[in-house]
C-alpha cells in the first residue's frame, strides 16, 4: 500500500520530493522495502541499477552510493576499463563519434520539419554520448567481470534506447539504431557464455519494464504546463512547487561521476577535482528533488506540489497533513476539478471520494470501486486494466490528492508529457504500457501467476516468476513466502505455447 506511485513524489511525512534516482532517496527507499530478500539476494550482483536487490555486491547502483558501501569498489574490470587501451581508449572514441551523430541527427529532424520534436541541444548531446557509449561498454565489463567470478545472478540497466527514445520519439531511425548497440552488449555476453570460460553456465533474460508513448508535450500543444494550469485556478497568494524537468535521464551519468569521485586512484582524483564545486549527487544536472516554487516562504512546503512523470501527474495539497477528498478539493478551490477534468489535454482525473476513488472526465465519471458510469466513460479509451490499475495506485500511502492523466489518441497512438520529452511513460495511453520479458524458450511461466488473460500482470507479479526460476535453478532457498518446490531446469512449455 505504500509503493511509489511515480519516478518522484511527494512525502507528507517529509515535507519534501521524494525522487527515485537521488541516492539519498534510494536509500531511503530500499530501507523502507527491503526485507533482506530481494532477487538477488542469494550471492547476486547488481550493476547499474536505482536499488541493489539485497545483492552482496553493487556496482554503479544508486541506492549504495548514498550509504558509501560498494560502489565500484576494487573492481578489476574497473581497473582494466580505465587503464587498457581497448576499455577506456575505445570508449572515449566511441563516444566523441557519438556526440557528433546526436548533432547530425537533431539537425536533420529540424532540416525535416519532424513532428513531435523537442529541442535536443545543450547538455544532452553529451548525455546521450555518456549513456549509450560509455556507460554501456562499463556495464558490459562488469557483467563479464562477474561472470568470471562465477555470480549466481547478475542484473544489469542498459538505459541506451530509453534516453534517446524519450528525446527523438519512439519509432524514430535515431531511437531504433540504438538496439544495435544494445545488441553489441548482449553479443560480448552471450560469447563470454559460449566461450565456456566462466567457472559456470549463464542464461540471459531480457526485462523491459515499460514501453514509450509518443506525442507533442502538452506545453507545445497549449501554450501553459500542467502547474501554469492549476496556478491560474489559485487564489492570489498561494504557492505552487512544481517538478516536470526532466531527472529520469540524468541519474546514472550523476552515479558514474558521484562512485568515480570516491576511488583513490587518478580518474578518482580527477573526478573528485573538477565537481567539487557542485551537489556530489547531482554534479552535472539539477537534482530535481526540490520542486520549483512560484511563491510562498522558502522554509515550508508549498501550497500544491505539482509533479509531471511523463503523461501521469500528480498534484498534492502539501500543507495538509492527509490526503483530501474530491469534497474537500472543492470546498477550498471550487471548480479547480472541473476546470482539469475538462481541459482538452487532460484524458481523466482520478480522485478520493468517502466512498472510494473516482475517474473524473469531461463529459463523465467513473466510479472505481462500484464501477458506475455517468455519461461518457472518461476510462474507455484507455484500455481495460485502466479501472484495476488505477484502484491499485489510488491505495497508496503516498499517493496524490489528484492524479491527472493525459489526453490520449488512439487514431495517432499518442500522448502528451507534462515533461518536455517526445516519448514518455508513466501514465496510461500508447505503448508505454506494454513492457517485454524475454527468457529461455524451455523455461515455463507459471500458470498460477498468469491473469484471466493470460498474462505475467504487475511487477510484483514478474519479480515472483524471476524468484522462482532462481529457486529451481538451486540459487535460491527458502528465501519467498511462495516458494515453489525446487525443479530442475529447463521446463518445457506447455503444448500449444
Amino acid at each position: 500500500s505504500g509503493g511509489p506511485p511515480a519516478f518522484r513524489w511527494f512525502v507528507r511525512g517529509l515535507g519534501r520530493l521524494v525522487v527515485a534516482n537521488r541516492p539519498a532517496d534510494a536509500a531511503l527507499i530500499e530501507s523502507r522495502v527491503s526485507d533482506g530478500r530481494g532477487l538477488l539476494a542469494d550471492d547476486g550482483v547488481s550493476i547499474s541499477n536505482l536499488f541493489s536487490g539485497d545483492a552482496p555486491t553493487s556496482l554503479l547502483t544508486m541506492s549504495g552510493l548514498k550509504e558509501g558501501r560498494a560502489g565500484l569498489g576494487p573492481s578489476q574490470s574497473y581497473a582494466a576499463f580505465f587503464t587498457h587501451p581497448a576499455g577506456i581508449l575505445r570508449a572515449v572514441i566511441l563516444t566523441v563519434g557519438e556526440v557528433g551523430k546526436e548533432l547530425f541527427q537533431a539537425r536533420r529532424q529540424v532540416r525535416r520539419r519532424v513532428e513531435p520534436r523537442i529541442h535536443r541541444g545543450g547538455a544532452y548531446v553529451a548525455l546521450r554520448a555518456a549513456t549509450n557509449v560509455f556507460l554501456r561498454d562499463l556495464n558490459v565489463a562488469l557483467v563479464v567481470e562477474a561472470m568470471m567470478r562465477g555470480s549466481t545472478s547478475i542484473y544489469v540497466d542498459f538505459v541506451d534506447y530509453d534516453e534517446i527514445a524519450h528525446h527523438a520519439g519512439v519509432t524514430r531511425a535515431e531511437s531504433l539504431a540504438a538496439f544495435y548497440g544494445l545488441d553489441d552488449a548482449l553479443r560480448s555476453i552471450e560469447q563470454v557464455i559460449e566461450s565456456g570460460v566462466a567457472p559456470r553456465h549463464y542464461e540471459v533474460v531480457l526485462v523491459s519494464d515499460h514501453g514509450q508513448s509518443q506525442g507533442a508535450t502538452f506545453r507545445q500543444r497549449y501554450g501553459h504546463s500542467l502547474e501554469e494550469l492549476i496556478r491560474q485556478h489559485l487564489d492570489d497568494g498561494q504557492s505552487v512547487a512544481a517538478a516536470t524537468n526532466d531527472v529520469e535521464a540524468w541519474g546514472p551519468v550523476n552515479l558514474l561521476l558521484g562512485q568515480l569521485s570516491r576511488q583513490d586512484s587518478v580518474s578518482g582524483r580527477l573526478t573528485k577535482r573538477v565537481i567539487s564545486d557542485r551537489d556530489p549527487e547531482a554534479p552535472v544536472a539539477p537534482r530535481g528533488a526540490d520542486a520549483k516554487r512560484s511563491a510562498g516562504d522558502d522554509d515550508a512546503p508549498a501550497d500544491l506540489t505539482v509533479v509531471g512523470s511523463g503523461n501521469l501527474g500528480g498534484v498534492w495539497f502539501s500543507q495538509h497533513g492527509t490526503r483530501l477528498t474530491a469534497e474537500d478539493i472543492e470546498a477550498l478551490h471550487p471548480g479547480l476539478l472541473g476546470v482539469l477534468a475538462a481541459h482538452p489535454g487532460i484524458g481523466f482525473v482520478v480522485v478520493m471520494t468517502g466512498s472510494g476513488p473516482v475517474a473524473l472526465g469531461a463529459a463523465g465519471t467513473h466510479d472505481l470501486t462500484t464501477g458506475v458510469v455517468v455519461g461518457q466513460d472518461p476510462l474507455a479509451p484507455f484500455g481495460p486494466d485502466a479501472v484495476g490499475d488505477f484502484v491499485h495506485v489510488s491505495t497508496f500511502a503516498n499517493a496524490p490528492d489528484i492524479y491527472v492523466n493525459s489526453l490520449y489518441d488512439p487514431v495517432l497512438d499518442e500522448v502528451a508529457a507534462f515533461e518536455e520529452l517526445v516519448g514518455c511513460h508513466g501514465g496510461l495511453g500508447g505503448w508505454q504500457t506494454r513492457p517485454l520479458l524475454v527468457h529461455p524458450a524451455g523455461w515455463s511461466v507459471d500458470a498460477d501467476l498468469l491473469d484471466e488473460r493470460g498474462r505475467l500482470h504487475g511487477a510484483d507479479t514478474v519479480h515472483r516468476q524471476l524468484v522462482r526460476w532462481l529457486e529451481r535453478l538451486g540459487h535460491r532457498q527458502d528465501l519467498t513466502p511462495d516458494a515453489v518446490a525446487p525443479v530442475p531446469l529447463p521446463v518445457s512449455l506447455p503444448t500449444g505455447e
